[in-house]
């Protein structure tokens, strides 16, 4: 009987880590309705909330997720990771993809508060003093060492990530990270309801109001606590 009883709670520990990342976890969700179906845990205390709208369209403080306030209040400059996208067939090539999002990173930089640091001139910069071409790389390859090494340009950078397969439509997350740590510290997700370059560019454009507006936020919540928060946009 001991042996069964170990096996089988040696299973359903495995069972549990084994999880998919972005599996939904309503038992970990805080500051949510349970019975709400359209929160989704991402995991280390992150969820997001989908208001339904599947056209990309600006929301201020929709689906949006502070994870830490005071760290993020102090950013001032942040740059742009290599996407994260593997497309299907007739779906938009990944470089006309990445070219939305970087298009969208070069008009906010014109009037946005937060300076966006041209993935270009990381990439110059790089490439200058390591002797590494991020530009003629794979993506895999790009990203880990755009990783290591864009603590020395920017305070923080943000990854665009494209998930299709949704039968809602296609999700596009941009999670703001902290430089040389890796450790989030915001993120927001659009929903687009077809999967064409116009609307990439929207989401992308959308989603740089909406970390402009998160910083504020995270500004007044620093301000009030004094340190970092996981903190819901939504209540």
């Amino acid at each position: 009987m001991k042996k069964f009883l170990s096996a089988l709670v040696a299973a359903c520990v495995m069972a549990v880590c084994t999880q998919p990342a972005f599996a939904i976890s309503k038992a970990e969700i805080t500051n949510v309705n349970p019975n709400d179906n359209s929160a989704t845990y991402l995991g280390d205390g992150l969820y997001l909330i989908d208001n339904g709208n599947d056209d990309g369209e600006y929301r201020e403080g929709k689906n949006s997720t502070i994870v830490d306030a005071a760290a993020f209040s102090k950013v001032k400059t942040i740059a742009v990771a290599p996407l994260l996208y593997s497309p299907n067939k007739n779906d938009p090539s990944w470089k006309e993809a990445m070219d939305t999002v970087l298009a969208a990173s070069n008009e906010f930089n014109k009037n946005g508060d937060i300076i966006v640091v041209s993935y270009d001139d990381v990439a110059d910069k790089i490439l200058r003093t390591t002797g590494q071409d991020i530009l003629s790389m794979n993506r895999r390859q790009a990203t880990q060492v755009f990783k290591k090494y864009i603590s020395a340009y920017a305070d923080a950078y943000v990854e665009f990530t494209i998930s299709v397969g949704s039968t809602r439509g296609t999700d596009i997350f941009a999670e703001v990270n902290k430089s040389g740590t890796d450790n989030r510290l915001y993120a927001y997700k659009a929903s687009v309801g077809s999967r064409t370059i116009e609307a990439y560019a929207n989401a992308s454009k959308n989603s740089f109001k909406n970390i402009e507006n998160g910083k504020k936020e995270a500004e007044k919540q620093a301000a009030k606590v004094g340190g970092g928060i996981v903190w819901d946009m939504n209540k």
